[in-house]
């Protein structure tokens, strides 16, 4: 997860941050953050004398959100097998037109995801401020399910790999399907 530069704040902060329910591990860079509080369900870190809200609306003060995202990775079930890669297709679903780049890691590399990935913000109505009658409305969310082939094929142990970006979508990733033919033991 990528967050605010904030003036004044010239040295690389990452925080490494576990989900206490998952127990999962993830890292945040470019949040200049010198210490975090949760306050009222809320949470706020400090950066430079000045304390900011985190986690709120969609985009980070009007600039883009850019997000990557990694699964852990997997055997598929046959561990000790080589799996030939063919294609992948992450499930992804938002309140606007979005497009996303997504890559497969396999046998425990950590390539980066090369390119931009864009979106186009939807004009909507603002709630107790937009006239009924006059405005549009935000639609549900877009289940969109595109198939993509990966760089890397052949691997025992796999992990796809995604990268969003966007300063007016909700996004969320909720899947993952993959087509691979299994070969022999390494």
């Amino acid at each position: 997860m990528t967050g605010p530069i904030i003036p004044g704040t010239q040295r690389r902060h990452d925080q490494y941050v576990m989900n206490t329910i998952t127990k999962a591990w993830c890292r945040f860079t470019n949040w200049p953050a010198e210490d975090f509080a949760v306050f009222n369900g809320e949470l706020y870190f400090c950066a430079g004398g000045a304390v900011y809200k985190a986690w709120t609306g969609t985009s980070d003060d009007g600039n883009n959100i850019v997000a990557e995202a990694k699964t852990a990775f997997s055997n598929f079930g046959k561990p000790g097998r080589t799996k030939k890669f063919k294609m992948l297709r992450p499930v992804m679903a938002a309140n606007g037109v979005f497009s996303f780049l997504t890559d497969l890691d396999v046998d425990f590399r950590d390539d980066d995801i090369a390119g931009t990935a864009t979106y186009t913000p939807t004009s909507s109505a603002l709630w107790d401020s937009s006239n009924w009658d006059d405005a549009y409305w935000m639609e549900a969310s877009k289940v969109l399910k595109e198939w993509a082939s990966p760089s890397e094929w052949p691997g025992a142990w796999a992990s796809v790999k995604i990268k969003v970006q966007t300063n007016s979508l909700t996004i969320q990733w909720m899947s993952t399907d993959y087509i691979y033919e299994v070969g022999g033991l390494l």
